[in-house]
């Protein structure tokens, strides 16, 4: 009985210098697997994501250099060079990669062109509570933005954020007017409106009489 035992502790130190430590499954005296279990990361979830994304039809926007999203604590979640999907017929936009949350203020003057009516109060309201401007520096204040909004192209900024792939949803963020229909807007039909306005004068009907009247 003893040299069967002297037998197994000479086979069981062979086996754990052959083995090591390294796979022991519990503590002491605890059994050893012989090949270590590789763990895979689950992607399960990514893999239900894309497919139903693939179902709603989502196409890639390319040439998106950032995306802003506004939140209501004058916070804004800033993507640079983000991979943007669409489906406009159900109304999906899909951002992916890597987000940072900036304050408003500090994003100054940059993203004035995409500041609506919504966030020029919220602003307003951080620089009364002592918030600051930020980056506005040497611009004036309120003034100055006030002055920079106001002196913006509507229409051409209109039309080229309707380029982007036909995403009516930023563009209506942009310009304050809601929170995005999902309709394309016609930029040739932006333009025309706007040519048709301002370079086509009036007409008088008696021209001489007019003219003798000034």
């Amino acid at each position: 009985m003893d040299a069967v035992s002297t037998d197994m502790l000479k086979a069981r130190a062979a086996l754990r210098e052959r083995l090591g430590d390294g796979v022991r499954t519990g503590g002491k005296g605890s059994a050893r697997r012989k090949k270590r279990a590789a763990h895979k990361p689950a992607t399960t979830d990514d893999k239900r994501l894309q497919n139903t994304l693939k179902r709603l039809g989502v196409n890639n926007i390319p040439g998106i250099e950032e995306v802003n999203l506004f939140k209501d604590n004058s916070t804004v979640i800033h993507f640079v060079n983000p991979k943007v999907q669409a489906s406009i017929s159900a109304n999906t936009y899909v951002v992916s990669g890597h987000a940072e949350s900036k304050k408003l203020q500090d994003m100054l003057p940059g993203i004035v062109s995409q500041l609506g009516a919504e966030n020029f109060n919220q602003l307003k309201k951080a620089m009364d509570a002592g918030g600051g401007m930020g980056g506005m520096g040497g611009m004036g204040g309120m003034g100055g933005l006030q002055g920079m909004m106001g002196g913006m192209n509507m229409g051409g900024l209109q039309a080229a954020m309707a380029n982007m792939g036909g995403m009516a949803g930023m563009a209506d963020a942009a310009l304050g007017g809601g929170r995005g229909t999902g309709e394309p807007m016609d930029a040739d039909e932006d333009d025309d409106d706007d040519d048709s306005e301002e370079d086509v004068p009036e007409l008088v009907d008696n021209f001489e009489g007019f003219a003798e009247g000034q």
